[in-house]
């Protein structure tokens, strides 16, 4: 999978006037800074994506008025219209420092410094990382990152515990249970959730089903669900629709050659509410050929399932309610180093 990655190439074009001293004690106003520092101040602005599509490829210049004791005042910035970008100039410009002042003849004189910069275009450039870097992108820490735009799609593993209850007529054989679950799910560019789950639970027997066996029913019933996964991501939570395969075991099994055991077979649609809480800081890692983000997070769940088994007093709706740990990785869509 290649990803479109985002790189500020800054090369700045400066015209500027720079001090010479000269046998006759002339010299032209120039500031106390590298001019290589007083360019840096104006490309380290922090401008938006909105922003910086207006800087690409200007062409600024930036019109100082240095007084004979060497303070400056900009004067006028030619190039861009955009008052939200002026005024992070303006108020860059603030912190350039003192200059040293033009000086004629021995005397220090009012004078005008001009700095030009350019601000190239923005390069999306498609990368495939060799192994060497990408056991370094595996030690980049998202501190590390100057801009990062995360993907949508990605992929999440969930494991958790479970506590169920049944309603209506499985009520009056079952009693409150516990459980767990796994889900693989996979996350496209809209947001909408693919996957598997696999669901087990462990109820207590209230009384015995009515059944046409002489075998004894087990004292906790075992009920399991198998199926897919079809949902989407709104914001920071999701909701999730099961379609899964549903069985309960209710006599014992001696053996792989028993026939004589009672297990019910169904189906069982379903609703899963889901909100992630993170623990801890995202990291950054390369994971199946594409930079992405692996996150720790605590899930908490709710969902409601309707179970239609073979047997009438088996077969009705489901509540559980789950605490599960989920790791989940994200592709990253643009980042940018500092």
């Amino acid at each position: 999978m290649k990803t479109l990655l985002t790189f500020y190439l800054l090369f700045a074009s400066i015209i500027f006037a720079q001090a010479q001293e000269t046998t006759d004690g002339n010299k032209e106003a120039s500031p106390d800074k590298e001019i290589t520092d007083l360019a840096l101040m104006y490309y380290s602005i922090d401008f938006s994506k909105e922003q910086r599509k207006l800087l690409n490829d200007k062409e600024l210049e930036l019109l100082f008025k240095i007084d004979k004791s060497g303070n400056p005042e900009l004067y006028k910035i030619n190039g861009i219209q955009d008052e939200s970008i002026l005024d992070s100039l303006k108020i860059k410009s603030q912190q350039v420092g003192k200059f040293t002042p033009k000086i004629h003849n021995g005397i220090p004189e009012s004078s005008i410094f001009f700095l030009e910069l350019t601000y190239p275009s923005k390069k999306l450039i498609s990368v495939s990382l060799n192994p060497y870097q990408q056991s370094l992108f595996h030690q980049v820490r998202l501190e590390d990152f100057e801009y990062i735009e995360k993907a949508n799609f990605g992929s999440d593993i969930v494991i958790g515990l479970l506590t169920n209850q049944f309603t209506g007529s499985p009520a009056r054989y079952s009693k409150l249970g516990a459980g767990m679950k796994i889900n693989m799910t996979f996350t496209d560019h809209k947001n909408y959730i693919y996957g598997l789950n696999l669901s087990t639970y462990f109820n207590q027997k209230k009384k015995d089903y009515s059944l046409y066996t002489d075998r004894e029913q087990l004292p906790s019933r075992n009920t399991a669900l198998l199926g897919i996964i079809f949902g989407k991501w709104f914001g920071k939570f999701n909701i999730q629709a099961e379609a899964n395969y549903a069985v309960q075991n209710v006599t014992k099994r001696y053996d792989t050659r028993d026939k004589g055991w009672t297990q019910f077979k169904g189906w069982s649609p379903g609703a899963v509410f889901n909100y992630p809480f993170m623990l801890g800081k995202e990291k950054p890692l390369y994971y199946y050929g594409s930079p992405s983000l692996l996150s720790h997070n605590l899930n908490l769940s709710f969902g409601m399932h309707y179970l239609q088994f073979s047997h009438k007093e088996a077969s009705g709706i489901m509540a559980e309610l789950g605490l599960a740990y989920r790791m989940t990785f994200r592709g990253i869509k643009e980042y940018r180093l500092k």
